[in-house]
């Protein structure tokens, strides 16, 4: 009776000592939901300088997760006129071949502290061959426009995954920016 009691006292506290931080974050790129097979990520704070930091985050549709540590870096050093960068490196499988597709993006600080009940991030590859994408995010506060002509959520179907692997590419991809229309 004695361990029972102790469990369930402490069955509710160890939520609070959790050693990940979680936001809900979701990727779609082109359409699709990224899958965490396909997915691998990570931020970089202060890039370029000596105080570079990377920090590498683990995805499940849905959820990014970083640890406690990284987070108060962040929180600590990262103010709201800083950039975060964040990298993305997407696997496309196609019938006998598989793509890697990296993607480079900044986003504001503020996607971490304020208490969004949502974020999705939209990336949308305009050209795969010049290497050239849109990304676009929403939340249930603030978006940013999307782009005539993109995919729009839950369009597609999930593409099969490629059975014997014959051409095997990587590819670092570039973002365009259109100016605003005055």
């Amino acid at each position: 009776m004695k361990k029972t009691f102790f469990i369930i006292l402490l069955l509710p506290l160890s939520s609070a000592f959790s050693q990940e931080r979680n936001w809900n974050w979701i990727f779609f790129i082109d359409g699709h939901i990224a899958s965490p097979t396909t997915f691998v990520g990570e931020f970089v704070c202060d890039e370029g300088t000596e105080n570079e930091k990377r920090i590498k985050f683990h995805y499940v549709p849905g959820d990014i997760s970083i640890s406690n540590e990284d987070f108060e870096y962040i929180n600590q050093n990262i103010h709201e006129d800083n950039r975060i960068t964040m990298y993305i490196r997407y696997k496309e499988f196609k019938k006998r071949s598989l793509t890697t597709y990296v993607y480079s993006l900044e986003i504001r600080p503020r996607l971490f502290f304020f208490h969004y009940g949502y974020v999705i991030f939209q990336i949308d590859n305009l050209n795969k061959r010049k290497g050239t994408f849109w990304f676009r995010y929403e939340t249930d506060y603030e978006s940013t426009p999307r782009l005539k002509g993109t995919h729009q959520i839950f369009c597609h179907d999930r593409p099969y995954p490629m059975r014997a692997s014959r051409k095997v590419q990587t590819k670092q991809m570039r973002r365009i920016i259109i100016p605003d229309e005055k």
